[in-house]
């Protein structure tokens, strides 16, 4: 049995970590029904800026990275691959989304829930599952290059598509997917040096930054439509350019990869749990929001409150995943 990847073990659960802090902080940054909203933050704007460059890019990039080695070790027909991510990835989606819909989610969330737009942060798993459609269909008769640099180029226009069964998430990143799959043909070709690819990264997120600060995209005039491609491009190769790092920074500095040092036991619990820790923390967080309480103390502790909501959902949501990994009929939805 080939041995975990632990470089991948260590990006997923800080990713992982990341997804429910940002979460943490949503309110600011969104309207969650609070009479007068939240003060504007520009520490937790900037901060919000940044996750958004590698919350969700990473998940993609690591589940096409995981992917390329399940396919490397047992190379399926598509038949048979898609009825695993099937049983992975739709079971789920189809359990958490109807429970979502019957008890979890607040009725006015409840009342626009269908299959062909998901429930809240399940559109993850959704767009996953394109994803693999996606890959299975082009990887033996596209060259992986092509693959990539048209995936690119598509992401930009991701605003474009329609919700309709994630379209506008898949496009948006499926290049992160692929790069996930193809990462070790990509490292063949071009010279990793991290001095010009953390020079280049500055250059990139500083743009993103720019852009996002002094131009409102809400109200996109013709002559912004150029501002909108070049904040585009930026968080996507910056997107890219971090998620390189990440892997080379854990895969030579700590030298945690294949078979060497193994994670510690809590890093090691966390990473198995943290597929399930996604989809349950989020459903904790909303309904806890419907609280006025709860709302009050984020107005009044504006630093304390996204504190001890994160620190809360970690261990709940932990807590509710390892229990449902226990019970034999429902193991299967995490």
């Amino acid at each position: 049995m080939a041995k975990r990847n632990q470089t991948i073990t260590y990006i997923r659960v800080i990713t992982s970590i990341f997804v429910v802090a940002f979460h943490s902080y949503q309110p600011f940054f969104y309207d969650f029904g609070i009479d007068n909203n939240l003060p504007q933050i520009g520490v937790y704007k900037f901060l919000f800026l940044l996750m958004q460059l590698f919350r969700m890019p990473v998940f993609f990039f690591l589940s096409g990275f995981v992917f390329y080695y399940q396919n490397s070790k047992n190379n399926a027909k598509f038949a048979t691959t898609m009825m695993k991510k099937n049983k992975r990835l739709l079971l789920p989606y189809l359990f958490w989304s109807t429970l979502g819909v019957v008890v979890l989610l607040p009725q006015e969330i409840s009342d626009s829930i269908n299959f062909y737009l998901p429930v809240q942060h399940l559109w993850f798993i959704q767009a996953l599952w394109g994803c693999f459609i996606i890959l299975l269909a082009l990887k033996e008769r596209v060259e992986w290059p092509y693959v990539l640099a048209v995936a690119l180029l598509i992401s930009i226009t991701y605003s474009y598509w329609p919700r309709f069964m994630c379209l506008n998430a898949i496009v948006r990143y499926f290049v992160f997917f692929a790069l996930g799959f193809y990462y070790f043909k990509l490292r063949e070709v071009i010279s990793l040096k991290p001095k010009y690819f953390i020079i280049l990264g500055i250059i990139l997120i500083s743009v993103y930054l720019y852009t996002n600060y002094y131009y409102d995209f809400s109200q996109v005039s013709t002559w912004k439509k150029g501002v909108v491609a070049i904040n585009r491009v930026s968080n996507a190769l910056s997107s890219f350019i971090l998620i390189v790092l990440a892997y080379e920074f854990f895969d030579k500095s700590l030298h945690m990869d294949g078979d060497r040092e193994k994670p510690s036991k809590l890093i090691a619990f966390y990473d198995i749990h943290s597929y399930g820790v996604y989809i349950v923390h989020y459903f904790i967080f909303l309904n806890l929001f419907k609280f006025k309480e709860i709302q009050s103390f984020y107005k009044a502790n504006i630093v304390l409150a996204p504190v001890l909501m994160f620190a809360f959902l970690i261990l709940s949501s932990s807590c509710i995943t390892y229990m449902l990994r226990k019970t034999p009929y429902l193991k299967r939805f995490v």
